[in-house]
């Protein structure tokens, strides 16, 4: 069923709530690219592509995509990993870095899930 707009010259419950989600989604978009920049400021972006074998031996290609440069983040000055901290970037930066440790195990559920398997 398709909800009015309106309701006389009044929004609509479902009207205002859409408008709060573009409003909400429009402040987490400038906040997100607000961090990459500051994040980039700081040069710790590393273009990245990868090749992935499944276990069954389809070849994916992932391309033209950035990771955190970790050597990178590692050499940061006081001053610089100060900034991030205040920008609120460590947490995002931390649990970036942690999800790197994971391709492995995402590779496997990849190849179960081809292979029609439940990933445990």
């Amino acid at each position: 069923k398709i909800l009015p707009f309106f309701s006389g010259n009044e929004p609509t419950e479902a009207t205002k709530q859409a408008l709060a989600f573009c409003n909400q989604f429009q402040i987490d978009f400038r906040a997100t690219r607000e961090m990459v920049e500051k994040i980039d400021a700081h040069g710790l972006f590393s273009p990245r592509q990868s090749k992935v074998t499944l276990e069954g031996g389809e070849v994916l290609n992932l391309t033209d995509f950035q990771v955190i440069d970790e050597p990178a983040f590692n050499k940061l000055s006081d001053e610089a990993f100060l900034d991030l901290r205040k920008s609120g970037a460590l947490g995002l930066l931390y649990c970036h870095l942690a999800s790197t440790n994971s391709w492995t195990s995402l590779v496997h559920q990849a190849s179960l899930r081809k292979a029609g398997r439940p990933a445990s």
